[in-house]
């Protein structure tokens, strides 16, 4: 009892010294119960430190202590007391997965030493449960203990002390396990979705989006040590190299999506060009810089995550900018996985406070980049369909007056034909204005243009749903009737001649007379094309005009 007295006392010894942390309710980010001792080469030994006062130890004065990338050693002073009349088992974990040597060393009340080590440079059964998060197991006898740690890494260095009952330490993880199965079970369903969907789509920047969230599920497994048990379990060295091989992964896949998705490639051929320097200097730096070692290649992997995610949002501003509308989700997902990224970056190097929130501020944005990066494939989809229809309707219509065009005529022969040979009855009615060229002359070519719109319009508003009306050229044109016998084609024929006669062009305030040399044509049972048909409508419509002879004075009036 005396001796248990007397370590007691010493741990109270000095200004700096902390009041000892009670063990038995769980506890959370124990850095404000801790002090520390920096070891800028590495060399003390526990002995060293055990036999310092405790004044020569700073108080962490925050729940979590965190420094940029460090070559230093870090000793944890941490005074625990156990109020009970028993041994209480207590499971020390470290919130960051990733700190690569953890030596512990615990003095029980009676001044007996235990030892551990955990870690990521040891195989992964070293730790006391088979749990990513480093831990081990510590049996507390009543009274006052003393727990130092030795900590060093290459990577962030982010010290999270955490010692609770080892139920508590397992419902903690299961709830943490939630949240990470909600996150990766949507990336999962937005990634299948997207790959699903590109047979149907065709876009290549599908695919490149399907490859950055798969990088991007590869870099959140392995920085939060989940390839670590299923791949490395004995290789801990391979499992440093996947943490910052992944995030290099990451940055190339994403940039590649950019470039694909934004089409830089079509519309902007410098930054596309610049987007590619970027991404083969990325991968060189992946494939170069591990000759430097893990802790300059790790360095560069989070300082360029946040390079490129700034890159690419300005790209995304830019694109905007220029009047791509699919830019506007790509640039609210980017900003999203940007801020997160930023974050992230800045908690883990030690530049804003340690949080929960901050530490998870890459899956959160990432997932929020994910729904928005879905709506604006949705909308890039929608807008690449929009174009493939505006152009397939520019290539088949007419731009002066809507109808469809020679190229679409030679495209729905085929279709007609067959019809016409399972027999179906086809007539068709070649039209052609009558004194064109006068017009032209005397009231210039922009009446021209008026007076064919005008011609089309009448013509497209007295068919049928079924009848095709085509402009081959100039002042011709076509109208071919589907399922027409040759009775009704001249119903229809009479019915244009007397809209046309009614409806004058009215041009510049005159009113101008529309006629029409108007030839019908009927199919022929046994013909094997439409050219038989096309020659008989344009000589009945030969034979009309040869009944008109207009005079430059007395423009278009209806054919007798």
């Amino acid at each position: 009892m005396i001796l248990r007295l007397l370590c007691l006392m010493l741990l109270c010894l000095g200004g700096s010294a902390r009041a000892a942390l009670d063990v038995r309710p769980a506890q959370f980010s124990l850095g404000e119960a801790a002090a520390y001792l920096e070891d800028p080469g590495g060399q003390l030994s526990f002995a060293t430190v055990r036999a310092l006062p405790a004044s020569d130890f700073t108080p962490v004065g925050w729940p979590v202590f965190s420094r940029p990338f460090t070559r230093s050693s870090y000793w944890f002073r941490l005074p625990l007391s156990n109020p009970s009349d028993r041994v209480l088992n207590r499971v020390l974990w470290l919130e960051a997965p990733w700190l690569h040597s953890i030596d512990g060393y615990l003095l029980d009340p009676d001044g007996q030493l235990t030892r551990f080590a955990i870690g990521n440079g040891l195989p992964f059964d070293h730790r006391s449960l088979p749990l990513t998060p480093p831990n081990q197991t510590l049996a507390l006898a009543p009274g006052a203990s003393l727990l130092y740690l030795r900590v060093a890494t290459p990577d962030p260095f982010i010290v999270s002390l955490n010692l609770m009952p080892e139920r508590d330490f397992l419902l903690d993880q299961r709830a943490r396990s939630l949240h990470t199965g909600l996150i990766y079970g949507a990336i999962l369903c937005l990634l299948l979705f997207n790959l699903l969907l590109f047979p149907f789509a065709g876009g290549r920047y599908q695919l490149a989006y399907v490859g950055y969230l798969s990088c991007f599920l590869l870099m959140n497994a392995a920085y939060n040590n989940y390839t670590f048990p299923l791949l490395f379990a004995q290789h801990p060295d391979w499992q440093d190299w996947m943490q910052s091989g992944a995030i290099f992964a990451f940055l190339i896949s994403g940039l590649v999506f950019t470039r694909s998705f934004l089409g830089l490639a079509q519309r902007h051929r410098r930054l596309a060009r610049l987007t590619r320097l970027c991404i083969w200097g990325l991968l060189a730096l992946a494939l170069l810089t591990p000759l430097l070692g893990y802790a300059v290649h790790v360095h560069l992997a989070i300082l360029f995550s946040s390079l490129t995610s700034s890159y690419c949002c300005l790209l995304g501003c830019f694109a905007w900018w220029r009047g791509n509308g699919s830019a506007r989700f790509f640039l609210l997902g980017a900003a999203s996985g940007l801020l997160g990224t930023l974050v992230t970056a800045l908690t883990v190097m030690g530049v804003l406070p340690y949080s929960y929130l901050g530490y998870k501020a890459l899956d959160l944005g990432l997932v929020l980049d994910g729904v928005l990066m879905s709506l604006a494939l949705a909308d890039r989809l929608k807008q690449t369909r929009e174009e493939q229809l505006r152009a397939q309707l520019e290539a088949t219509t007419d731009s002066l007056t809507g109808l469809f065009n020679r190229r679409a005529f030679e495209r729905q022969a085929g279709d007609l034909l067959a019809r016409a040979n399972r027999g179906a009855p086809l007539a068709a009615m070649a039209l052609d204005l009558n004194g064109f060229k006068q017009l032209n002359d005397r009231h210039g070519h922009a009446c021209g243009d008026a007076m064919l719109r005008h011609v089309a319009r009448l013509i497209h508003t007295r068919l049928r749903a079924n009848d095709r009306a085509f402009r081959l050229g100039g002042d011709e044109f076509l109208v071919l009737l589907p399922d027409t016998a040759a009775a009704q084609a001249r119903v229809l024929q009479q019915r244009l001649l007397r809209c046309f006669a009614c409806q004058p062009l009215y041009f510049q305030g005159e009113s101008l007379a529309v006629s029409l040399s108007v030839g019908l044509g009927q199919w022929q049972a046994g013909e094997g094309s439409l050219a038989g048909l096309l020659r008989r409508a344009d000589q009945a419509m030969y034979a009309h005009k040869r009944q008109f002879r207009p005079s430059v004075g007395d423009l278009l009036s209806e054919p007798t």
